[in-house]
């Protein structure tokens, strides 16, 4: 696996570049040691232009997957259309993305949901980790305690102070048990 750097690449804005932006922005965060790069079928063209900016060099890269799908085999299928674009037969995170309604919730841990597709997946070797992501505290509240995932990403913003008891309380289950992701609300 490779090294997992402190900062990230999150891809939504390359929907508003094009490649030759998109490689450039890719081989600048590698040549200064950010690993850690992540997409989705759901941000356009965006997958298309990660996959392309990593070529030769996907190795280097700490790659995320992450599909809306709420159900196992659309979930399959979606990741397995990623490996494709990414041109490798795993990846080394891959998250159910965006559950934050109930429903969502529901959906995707019931039988035959994405959840289960998701352990196929690492089961099968085309994920190394498994991960959630979620603007819901109730969501990643469920998601430490079901001890399943490897990663929780949850937006978080200093400026809430909502958050801060949330944090405090729940960071010694998850430092001990789990890598704890927090992606800074930024919007697109």
């Amino acid at each position: 696996m490779t090294n997992i750097s402190e900062l990230g690449l999150g891809t939504i804005p390359f929907q508003r570049i094009d490649q030759e932006q998109a490689t450039a922005v890719v081989d600048c965060c590698l040549d200064n040691g950010i690993s850690v790069m992540e997409s989705s079928a759901a941000y356009g063209d965006a997958m298309a232009k990660l996959a392309t900016a990593i070529k030769g060099r996907r190795d280097e890269v700490f790659l995320i997957a992450k599909s809306l799908r709420r159900s196992a085999i659309p979930f399959l299928g979606d990741l397995i259309m990623q490996l494709k674009a990414y041109d490798t037969d795993c990846v080394d995170l891959c998250c159910l993305h965006a559950v934050t309604e109930a429903q969502e919730l529901s959906a995707v841990s019931g039988q035959a949901g994405a959840l289960d597709g998701l352990l196929k997946a690492k089961r099968e070797g085309k994920t190394q980790l498994v991960g959630i992501t979620t603007h819901s505290r109730e969501v990643a509240f469920w998601a430490a305690e079901s001890g399943v995932f490897d990663v929780i990403m949850v937006t978080y913003n200093l400026l809430d102070i909502s958050y801060q008891p949330i944090v405090g309380k729940r960071q010694p289950i998850c430092k001990h048990r789990y890598s704890f992701t927090i992606k800074p609300y930024a919007g697109s």
